[in-house]
């Protein structure tokens, strides 16, 4: 049996899904500091964009709230996938997977007219497990999709990241 199933059955997540976790903090922790920077540079200085012009010191305060907003939000984000990190606990929810697959668009602002354009094979996969809706790679999405069922997710509890697929026997119980 797989030592990560092994692991997040018993509710606990191994080293390289705590890794994997941290991975991806690094760009919440960036965006962090710049929001926060920028809001402590600009704050000091609102009473003076408003003495100079009202339009200025609205702008300004609408920039500091954004800068402000953002990096707190990020802060937050990076703080439970931390806290997962650090943690390791796991939950899990079993039931019939829906697996959404949509093909990766974007309005490219370079062409003429920006009409969205799709990837040729290229797709994003949104997996919903009872009432739980979690991101996929490709590789998983299009094994889902060649083998569907019911399946057990493993999920770290605090942030909702997906760590583990386990395919559950019509027989089995849910746990």
């Amino acid at each position: 049996m797989n030592a990560e199933i092994e692991a997040n059955r018993a509710g606990r997540m191994t080293i390289g899904q705590r890794i994997k976790l941290l991975k991806g903090v690094a760009a919440l922790l960036f965006l962090t500091a710049i929001g926060l920077v920028v809001a402590l540079a600009v704050g000091p200085n609102l009473v003076d964009a408003f003495q100079t012009d009202l339009i200025l010191g609205v702008l300004a305060t609408l920039f500091f709230l954004m800068c402000l907003l953002m990096g707190l939000g990020c802060a937050y984000g990076a703080a439970t996938v931390m806290a997962d990190a650090v943690l390791g606990q796991v939950r899990s929810a079993t039931g019939d997977a829906t697996l959404k697959r949509e093909a990766i668009t974007t309005r490219a602002l370079a062409r003429p007219l920006p009409i969205a354009y799709s990837y040729p094979g290229q797709y994003k996969y949104q997996l919903e497990v009872a009432d739980h809706e979690f991101s996929m790679d490709r590789e998983a999405g299009d094994m889902l999709l060649r083998h569907p069922g019911r399946v057990r997710v493993y999920f770290a509890a605090r942030s909702g990241e997906l760590l583990t697929i386990e395919p559950v026997a019509a027989n089995e119980s849910d746990r």
